[in-house]
């Protein structure tokens, strides 16, 4: 989370001010309020902040000062933030005791587009030979065969080092899709032509 408001430039400062009871309203500063005709003399301001602790001189000059606010309690919200991939994403999901929130790429995706989400595909290069193609995808084929029989077993194993239940473990292995089919296909497509048009890579 990021937050620039008038208790606080910060989410802690913020929060700590909400649960004191500290109000953010005081006498208007960034501009003259004494004229006869403003009737306000008070406002929220975001008391304190200085755009340069946030982004660099040339920056703050061609940001409007809502627009300043916005990139810095992005950057706090980007640094709050953490990719977990793997044995932590599964421990997360688990028991998240840090995080307040939480988003699945997978599910996310799958919102998104209406399509599952491709985490990895193995490939070999194209000019590879063809008995070599023909070696690896067999090899491939019989390690997956051999591995698919040994969820249970291979949970079991993971259970005490990622402090999840193996059975749990076990229905999140059976849940993936361990072979390319026209609905993966698609969405690799979908998912390259977003990369490019975005420029990503």
């Amino acid at each position: 989370m990021g937050l620039i408001s008038p208790v606080g430039l910060n989410v802690p400062e913020a929060w700590a001010a909400l649960v004191a009871g500290r109000s953010g309203i005081g006498r208007i500063t960034l501009f003259d309020a004494g004229a006869d005709h403003w009737r306000v003399k008070i406002a929220g301001e975001a008391w304190g902040f200085d755009p340069l602790n946030f982004m660099s001189a040339k920056e703050a000059r061609r940001a409007d000062r809502n627009v300043q606010f916005a990139l810095a309690a992005a950057a706090e919200a980007v640094a709050q933030a953490r990719l977990a991939i793997g044995d932590e994403a599964l421990q997360l999901a688990h028991a998240n005791t840090r995080w307040p929130f939480e988003a699945d790429m997978g599910f996310e995706w799958w919102l998104w587009q209406h399509q599952p989400f491709v985490f990895a595909v193995w490939a070999v290069r194209r000019d590879a030979d063809s008995a070599i193609k023909r070696e690896l995808e067999t090899a491939v084929t019989r390690s997956l065969g051999q591995n698919q029989k040994k969820f249970g077993e291979i949970s079991q194993d993971a259970s005490a080092r990622l402090n999840i239940p193996a059975p749990k473990l076990e229905a999140y292995l059976k849940n993936f899709v361990y072979r390319l089919s026209a609905p993966e296909e698609e969405a690799i497509k979908t998912f390259r032509k977003l990369v490019d048009e975005h420029h990503l890579l």
